[in-house]
């Protein structure tokens, strides 16, 4: 079941109060806010309430880095003791971090200030342990960067996957944590950060040594914790990233083996559930497995070869040729 409009805006804007000021819309601290492709920048809108009638004026005023972008200025009018604001600001991609200051005048003074908010796009990555990419080997950390983010947890955990609804810088190294993405997402990420100068929100949701049929979702409840379809969808609508997926990358089937129908068949039930819950999704990637790790058959392989004829926006990626381990590969191509 969604969530009400006002519910979403509440988690995912961060409703913020205060004595003075009730945010309704507004970005959180280190929000990722997604583009609009052809403009290459965002429209935020922000509103809220004031409730002590000794300010007379709000400024909101958006930074990006320590240069003032924008400085609004408007009136308070209150009635029954309340004064709503509403305002648009405009942030451009890039290799920005922003920030947006909310100041009362009046008889006294306040502030608040909200900061690190990015401006980029959205991948998620779902699959089994390549798709988790956990760290066999130090990591480079160069490729991490203050333009890359995750929200929420890969965690299991029921209670620790609904608790973290915030927002993290991405990790790498450590599979199962909060903002946890896999080794090659980050080299990705990076990569695309710097040949597009656009910031890169990943949310990887992927589980080891998981078949097909695991990643379906629960039809009673599409955000079933309990399920890995439930986890992923949650921690995206609490971001409220759903209606905004520039890619899916998907790294899965090993664990089904010589099962090519039940994977065509699963694969395809995934794709419409997928349409329907992350609408407007802009491209998916299949990794075709190869031979050696989970022993899927060539018959499985060509069924993944197939999906991007078959499938709208669908790319089929081969795996062959990788680095590997345990006769896995770990997934570090460059994706363009």
């Amino acid at each position: 079941m969604r969530f009400s409009l006002f519910f979403l805006l509440a988690i995912c804007f961060a409703l913020s109060s205060t004595a003075q000021l009730k945010l309704i819309q507004s970005p959180a601290s280190k929000a990722f806010i997604p583009q609009n492709k052809l403009t290459r920048s965002a429209e935020v809108l922000l509103s809220g309430e004031v409730d002590q009638n000794t300010f007379t004026h709000i400024n909101i005023k958006v930074f990006r880095g320590t240069t003032l972008i924008s400085n609004s200025k408007q009136n308070l009018n209150f009635i029954n003791g309340i004064a709503t604001f509403k305002q648009k600001v405009y942030l451009k991609t890039g290799k920005y971090l922003y920030s947006i200051r909310y100041e009362l005048s009046g008889g006294s003074t306040f502030t608040h200030t909200i900061d690190d908010i990015l401006v980029g796009d959205v991948y998620l990555i779902q699959g089994q342990s390549n798709a988790v990419a956990a760290s066999y080997n130090p990591f480079n950390t160069n490729y991490y960067s203050d333009y890359l983010r995750s929200f929420g947890t890969a965690n299991r955990t029921y209670n620790t996957v609904r608790s973290d609804t915030f927002w993290h810088p991405i990790n790498a190294i450590n599979p199962g944590r909060e903002g946890s993405v896999g080794q090659w997402a980050a080299v990705l990420a990076k990569h695309v950060l710097d040949s597009f100068n656009t910031p890169i929100c990943l949310l990887n949701g992927a589980v080891g040594g998981t078949r097909i049929d695991q990643h379906q979702p629960n039809l009673n409840n599409l955000e079933d914790l309990f399920t890995i379809y439930g986890r992923l969808l949650y921690r995206v609508r609490k971001a409220n990233l759903d209606s905004s997926i520039s890619g899916i990358l998907y790294f899965q089937g090993e664990s089904d083996g010589g099962l090519a129908l039940k994977h065509d068949t699963g694969f395809t039930n995934l794709y419409h559930h997928w349409k329907r819950d992350y609408p407007g999704f802009q491209k998916l990637y299949v990794v075709q497995v190869r031979d050696g790790c989970g022993n899927p058959s060539l018959q499985l392989r060509e069924v993944q070869r197939q999906f991007e004829f078959k499938l709208p926006n669908c790319q089929t990626v081969s795996a062959n040729g990788l680095n590997n381990h345990d006769n896995c590969p770990l997934w570090f191509c460059e994706w363009v």
